[in-house]
């Protein structure tokens, strides 16, 4: 027995579509990032990686993005240190005043992007990434979402596949009700 739920598949397609526009702006939200507040948007990498993902055949509706979003989601362990390189290109457009272990602010050179992008790798190799739940909340709140709206949908696909349900099922129509053949 198939039955559509074309009205429960838009609903969830729709959703995925919302969650990611969502998703994008909390990328885009300053939040407190270890001693700092920043977005977590750097160069637009994530953002633009969301994607729609549906596999209607085994019922998976999902958002879909490179795989570091859970290490920033989730933070990091220590023992992992970032490319050098990477992380001067990072501090450049991320970090507005660089300042020094002992907090003086120090001018913008080459020199001094290298020596505060290295102290930041030492701390990431030292410490990990602090976590930032931003993808768990929003998976919360989606599910939350779901759970409070799904049965309407599901509901409006049955009654429409009402006859073909109940007769696969073995019951045959009689006028307004269905008794279950002998």
């Amino acid at each position: 027995m198939d039955i559509e739920l074309k009205n429960t598949e838009a609903y969830l397609e729709g959703l995925i579509e919302d969650m990611i526009e969502f998703t994008k702006g909390e990328l885009d939200r300053s939040r407190s990032r270890g001693g700092f507040n920043s977005a977590i948007t750097d160069l637009g990498n994530l953002a633009n990686s969301l994607k729609k993902a549906v596999d209607k055949s085994n019922g998976e509706f999902n958002m879909e993005g490179l795989s570091y979003a859970h290490a920033i989601d989730d933070g990091t362990d220590g023992g992992y240190r970032p490319p050098l390189d990477k992380m001067v290109g990072w501090v450049s457009r991320k970090v507005k005043t660089l300042t020094d272990a002992k907090g003086k602010t120090l001018q913008r050179t080459e020199s001094n992007l290298r020596s505060v992008a290295y102290a930041i790798s030492t701390k990431i190799y030292r410490r990990g990434i602090n976590k930032t739940e931003y993808l768990s909340a929003i998976a919360q709140k989606y599910n939350d979402l779901i759970s409070s709206n799904i049965s309407e949908y599901l509901v409006e696909d049955v009654l429409v596949d009402l006859d073909t349900i109940m007769i696969d099922a073995g019951y045959i129509r009689k006028g307004n009700t269905y008794e279950l053949k002998k």
